[in-house]
């Protein structure tokens, strides 16, 4: 989702869940599933990174 305005960026169908929290580094967004496959969307988008570990708090979010 963007920033600014809430639009939808993509859209990733996969039919295994999700085990963990996505990390975001280097403009990728890796994601855990349940059945051990480790997914990488490569947004392109420098913004998508800082986020390394699962878990975190509000100091994850970012101003725009």
């Amino acid at each position: 989702m963007q920033q600014s305005n809430g639009a939808v960026g993509f859209f990733l169908r996969d039919e295994a869940p999700i085990a963990f929290q996505p990390t975001l580094a280097k403009g990728n967004v890796y994601v855990g599933t349940s059945d051990g496959r480790l997914i990488c969307l490569k947004t392109g988008n420098k913004d998508a990174d800082g986020w390394y570990a699962w878990g975190g708090n509000a100091q994850h979010n970012k101003i725009q």
